[in-house]
């Protein structure tokens, strides 16, 4: 047998490399806060302008003393900035919940606002527009000897004809944008457009969905929720409602998912390491509350061995870890109490229903 011996790893370089990591966290933190900081005043410039010109001509116009005023400058700059540094205090110590009550709101009425502004330039440029020749009456100038008069006759105008945008929202991270067909015009022209409204969107993702024989949902994924993390919450039997829907993850768009347990099958197929863990975990961990209740039990096949299932085999009413031998497809599993899944006997026998 040889033996290999390791050289120590260099304790000076350890703890330059620590003492680094110690300087550098407390540093970019700052320069976070600091960035966030000056981006609100930036954002939020002219309304304190504003606020210190009114302010100025009221008191020039008032005749208050220098004194006076300068007080009431420095009282509308801390009401001013405490406010922006409250919110950028916010943003680093809980972002989850700053984008939940403002900057995700903020950001969906920007993404409403920035839709309805500009949908005839959209519909012209992505091909969902046509050009109609109509006839108008212009007024002219016509000098009629010493004076002018002013005459009305038809012309043609050229202009621009769009599909009518009836209703803009925001679900979640998804922008909605429904859309009634002009005369003349398919739901599949405005299928086929999709893709360069993505574009001009930057969205991530989009699709058409059809509601009526005249109009279409057009769907834009403005980003994808699920590129970043969330709050995690622990669910009491309160909140679990209906025991046969559980909230096994969430979408795309950051809405709820709902998964139906009760009457149907779901199959989960993937490679090794693909995450096929989540969903499992999702729904035992959602129906948690109501085991002890005893309105859930959970039963668990695990053949590796307890690999997959083993960290929450006190959820389980009877887990199975090898398959027994003789019998193909029973399984055998340590067994105790039938609502904790305590204890260190055989699960021979059945266990009642559950009163679903």
């Amino acid at each position: 047998m040889t033996v290999a011996t390791l050289p120590s790893p260099d304790r000076r370089r350890l703890h330059v490399a620590a003492v680094a990591g110690a300087v550098w966290r407390p540093l970019r933190v700052s320069g976070v806060f600091v960035g966030r900081l000056l981006r609100g005043i930036w954002h939020s410039g002219w309304w304190f302008v504003t606020c210190y010109m009114t302010w100025l001509v009221v008191a020039i116009t008032a005749g208050i003393d220098s004194r006076t005023a300068h007080l009431g400058m420095c009282v509308a700059s801390a009401a001013y900035l405490m406010p922006l540094v409250g919110g950028a205090w916010w943003s680093l110590a809980n972002p989850f919940t700053f984008d939940r009550y403002v900057a995700g709101s903020r950001r969906r009425w920007h993404w409403r606002r920035w839709a309805r502004k500009n949908w005839d330039e959209l519909a012209r440029e992505c091909g969902l527009s046509v050009q109609r020749t109509r006839i108008e009456k212009v007024t002219r100038k016509v000098r009629v000897g010493d004076r002018t008069e002013y005459v009305r006759e038809p012309q043609q105008v050229e202009h621009w004809v769009a599909p009518y945008l009836s209703r803009v929202e925001t679900r979640g991270d998804l922008l909605v944008l429904r859309v009634r067909a002009r005369i003349g015009q398919t739901l599949e022209e405005i299928e086929a457009a999709v893709p360069a409204l993505q574009v001009a969107a930057a969205a991530t993702s989009g699709r058409c969905v059809f509601v009526s024989e005249c109009q279409v949902e057009v769907q834009l994924m403005m980003r994808n929720a699920l590129a970043s993390g969330r709050e995690a919450s622990i669910l009491t039997r309160n909140d679990l409602g209906t025991i046969g829907i559980v909230p096994a993850g969430r979408t795309q768009a950051g809405t709820t998912w709902h998964l139906p347990v009760i009457g149907r099958h779901t199959l989960i197929v993937g490679a090794s390491g693909s995450g096929k863990g989540s969903p499992v975990w999702s729904v035992c961990g959602n129906l948690a509350p109501a085991v002890p209740t005893g309105e859930v039990q959970l039963w668990g096949i695990d053949l590796k061995h307890g690999l997959e299932l083993s960290m929450g085999k006190q959820l389980f009413c009877c887990m199975a870890t090898t398959p027994r031998p003789g019998i193909g497809g029973v399984a055998s599993a340590p067994q105790g109490d039938r609502r904790t899944g305590r204890g260190d006997g055989r699960c021979l026998a059945p266990a009642p229903a559950a009163p679903w």
